[in-house]
């Protein structure tokens, strides 16, 4: 699987267009912001705050894959508006926790999500120290929990085609 692959997929389906969207905020950019000063305690839930509490530095296991904050949710769904706007054919999105929140709360009221193919590309994620950084199973678990639940297609066999050791 490669990105080259995934870019000559979309050649040969005719699209014309590509959008970038980056994930909301995850509770790592929560983190990172509380700990600069950016925010503040008060601009934090209870359980937020807890959380960005308990962690010691960036590389704490918590943040492997870490979900969208209150305020991830709240920037996703205001991109709603601007994605049911735009005729979409594809979203390639990671099998990461953040990014396939992001999608489904953006596209979940899309005009067209019944036509639009999500395809979970492990290629387009950041990788740690290596691409086994997070578990097969993990992955595994996504694909079903995300299939069976949001009410969108998605592709997960290329996720399938990478061999995790």
């Amino acid at each position: 699987v490669s990105t080259q692959s995934t870019w000559d997929y979309f050649m040969e389906k005719g699209t014309n267009k590509v959008w970038l969207i980056r994930h909301a905020c995850s509770m790592f950019n929560l983190w990172d912001q509380w700990r600069l000063k950016v925010i503040e305690d008060k601009d934090l839930t209870p359980s937020e705050l807890a959380f960005v509490k308990s962690i010691e530095d960036k590389h704490d296991i918590k943040f492997l894959d870490a979900s969208l904050s209150r305020k991830g949710i709240g920037q996703a769904l205001a991109g709603q508006s601007i994605v049911n706007s735009i005729p979409i054919r594809y979203v390639v999105v990671s099998p990461l926790y953040r990014t396939l929140e992001t999608a489904k709360i953006m596209f979940e009221n899309h005009p067209q999500k019944n036509d639009i193919v999500f395809i979970v590309n492990p290629i387009i994620r950041e990788f740690f120290t290596n691409p086994d950084d997070i578990p097969d199973w993990t992955l595994k678990k996504r694909k079903e929990v995300y299939e069976k639940s949001s009410g969108l297609k998605y592709d997960f066999s290329l996720v399938e085609k990478c061999q995790y050791k």
